[in-house]
């Protein structure tokens, strides 16, 4: 009996020594170096949600704002940028595990700092007005959205969101594209690497779907297709600058130009275009959880999903077919 109690915490020894993130120590078993690279991002993203969450609350404190009792600042910013920024603290704690763990370069996980990603961050943003622009426009059509005029420009609020957006887009294409796909793609195909990657970019948006109703269903069918969309423009360009620019734009333009809500952030009053909600169907108007919640959205998302791996398998095979012509 002591023998067999002694074999198993031996075993369980074992598999928690392979299954450790910040050891290289069983990667060369399949199934542990994806449960490795897991845990890396569970572990970066916890560590960094509970301290941000943690200076949040510090700061509320010294604001005199009583956390424990229920007391929260009523102020649009403080409650839903200020997190926003927060994000830098990820994409810093992907970078490092890159770094020093993995033992990687910036540019190894898709981060180029140069006029040519700079240009791609732009046209990123430029693609995601294209891609909105036909949905607003059907939207509107059908009588889900209603436009009736125009806010004012407050160029204060303006960088706050803009800002807000550049650090969480970036912040989540790096820990998602940038570190968790590119170490496990090192591996495995892209289809896994993409599959893992794409696990890891919805569960943290889980949090903001409530009650998880039916409606849900399409909000995570939607994150799953547009995580699939932001995998083909990293593969197509082999940095995050034209991922990051895209969820930056789409962000930036539903939540703060247009004042929609965004993946369950609460809509705001400062948006540049006054847009309504009509539409009593939650499938067509996404409900709480806003346009991404759309079936409109899915079908859109579809359409450039199928687009984009249609360019990215002919870039792909350009891309052989020099290989072996060297």
């Amino acid at each position: 009996m002591f023998n067999l109690l002694k074999s198993l915490l031996r075993a369980v020894k074992e598999i928690l020594k392979k299954a450790n993130p910040f050891s290289k120590y069983g990667e060369d078993s399949s199934v542990f170096y994806i449960v490795k690279k897991m845990l890396a991002f569970v572990a970066i993203y916890l560590f960094n949600a509970i301290g941000v969450e943690a200076a949040i609350i510090i700061s509320f404190s010294a604001m005199g704002y009583d956390f424990l009792a229920g007391e929260m600042p009523d102020n649009f910013f403080i409650m839903n940028l200020l997190p926003l920024y927060g994000f830098l603290f990820f994409a810093i704690g992907s970078m490092l595990y890159a770094k020093f763990i993995e033992k990687r370069k910036l540019s190894d996980i898709g981060i180029t700092f140069n006029l040519k990603s700079i240009w791609r961050f732009v046209r990123g943003m430029l693609l995601s007005v294209i891609v909105l622009a036909p949905i607003f426009a059907v939207m509107c059509a059908l009588g889900i959205y209603e436009f009736s005029g125009f806010g004012a420009f407050n160029a204060s609020m303006f960088a706050l969101y803009f800002g807000a957006f550049l650090v969480q887009a970036t912040s989540e294409e790096i820990m998602c594209r940038g570190f968790l796909m590119t170490s496990i793609g090192k591996k495995f195909a892209k289809p896994v690497a993409v599959l893992f990657s794409t696990v890891a970019f919805i569960a943290p948006h889980l949090q903001s779907m409530s009650p998880y109703g039916a409606e849900d269903v399409i909000s995570i069918i939607n994150l799953v297709l547009v995580s699939i969309f932001f995998s083909i423009l990293f593969y197509k360009y082999d940095t995050i600058s034209m991922c990051a620019g895209f969820h930056l734009g789409w962000n930036f333009i539903v939540s703060y130009v247009c004042g929609l809500q965004l993946s369950g952030m609460e809509s705001n009053n400062e948006s540049l275009v006054n847009m309504g909600v009509n539409s009593a169907s939650i499938f067509l108007s996404g409900g709480e959880y806003g346009l991404e919640g759309s079936v409109i959205v899915t079908v859109a998302l579809v359409l450039m999903d199928l687009l984009g791996l249609f360019i990215l398998r002919r870039h792909l095979n350009k891309q052989e077919l020099q290989s072996a012509a060297k």
